[in-house]
């Protein structure tokens, strides 16, 4: 598509002309951005003038972030702030280097919107001219390609997260499995782009159920200033997750956003610096044994159901071994307690002629 925006006047008021040319292979087809189609609806159109302040905003702008036209042009650095912190050196030098030259010109950028969630937007920005082809500044649109992104993140991610799932099958299998059980976190924290990976089982104590984290991982990116202590012991009430126990216990996934859980779980949750969390419960067999527990701290996230589904597989793979070990030890039990009849038994064989005797 290509905008122009020419300065006129409007029953003696200043006013804005914006016309619109879709630019289309063939005829009824909608036009396309980087092999995407390119839905109007889902991006913002806008316009700088010379001096490179905003003299046009396009409704849309609300719909993508959350924020109207107006207060956009109120503060003119809302952009840049809502610009993911890594992607704000580069809008800046875009707009200091770029502003002038004659091509079009586009980049891939991660916004913030007003609701936390994390949108994908891709820039594109080329001149403007008024009808006598006098530069008017450069107009441009961010159409957000949110789903489009997230879907190919989701597939990188599922892929390597089952990665994960068969190298730790493997090395549980294998070895140990409290020697490299840390490791494996740590691994599967790093394929699924989390911030904090927590294995808390379930265990007794004086009759009531408590958890207790077993194992985790931190992301070595964290600032020591958003390490805080995770969950560590207490009966699963007492930390304001007793909403959990009967979605976890019958082997139900859950996750969320603290902004939207409960006012106990988010005292608990959001004295740990979390944004997002996602369960997954750990299953021996029909009992339940425990959760993994995913945690965002820099930025919220939604787990998409595939994602989900790898994630359950990892703690299919960690309930099998917890199983086997527990299988195994009541073998061992069971042998040594034949051991001891059978040694009771020659035992008393030997003594019986003595005994008789006396």
């Amino acid at each position: 598509f290509e905008l122009n925006f020419v300065e006129t006047e409007w029953d003696g008021e200043l006013a804005f002309l914006l016309t619109l040319r879709t630019l289309a292979g063939d005829a009824g087809q909608p036009a396309r951005l980087g092999g995407m189609p390119l839905s109007l609806e889902s991006s913002w159109q806008y316009w700088l003038g010379t001096d490179r302040k905003l003299r046009f905003s396009a409704p849309n702008v609300q719909q993508i972030t959350g924020y109207s036209p107006q207060e956009f042009e109120l503060a003119p650095d809302l952009l840049i702030a809502l610009l993911h912190p890594e992607d704000r050196k580069i809008f800046r030098k875009h707009l200091e280097e770029d502003f002038e030259k004659p091509e079009p010109l586009s980049l891939e950028l991660r916004l913030t919107a007003r609701n936390g969630e994390i949108r994908y937007l891709r820039h594109v920005c080329q001149p403007s001219y008024d009808d006598d082809h006098q530069w008017t500044g450069r107009y441009g649109t961010f159409q957000d390609i949110s789903e489009y992104t997230q879907a190919a993140i989701d597939t990188r991610r599922v892929r390597a997260i089952l990665e994960a799932v068969s190298f730790a099958g493997q090395a549980l299998f294998s070895s140990n499995w409290r020697t490299v059980l840390a490791d494996l976190l740590g691994r599967l924290g790093e394929a699924a782009e989390v911030d904090r990976v927590s294995l808390l089982a379930n265990l007794e104590d004086e009759g009531s159920m408590v958890i207790r984290r077993q194992y985790g991982w931190y992301s070595s990116e964290l600032s020591q200033a958003l390490i805080e202590q995770p969950l560590k012991t207490g009966p699963l009430d007492a930390t304001g997750l007793g909403e959990w126990e009967p979605f976890l216990s019958q082997n139900q996934s859950m996750q969320g956003h603290v902004r939207d859980m409960s006012a106990p779980q988010q005292a608990i949750l959001r004295a740990r610096n979390i944004l997002s969390t996602l369960a997954v419960p750990v299953f021996t067999g029909p009992e339940w044994w425990g959760f993994l527990q995913f945690d965002m701290i820099r930025s919220e996230r939604v787990w998409s159901a595939s994602e989900v589904d790898a994630m359950q597989a990892f703690a299919s793979v960690l309930g099998s071994i917890f199983q086997r070990e527990r299988t195994e030890e009541e073998i061992r039990l069971l042998v040594a307690q034949d051991q001891h009849k059978t040694e009771m038994a020659t035992t008393l064989r030997e003594v019986s002629p003595a005994l008789n005797a006396a």
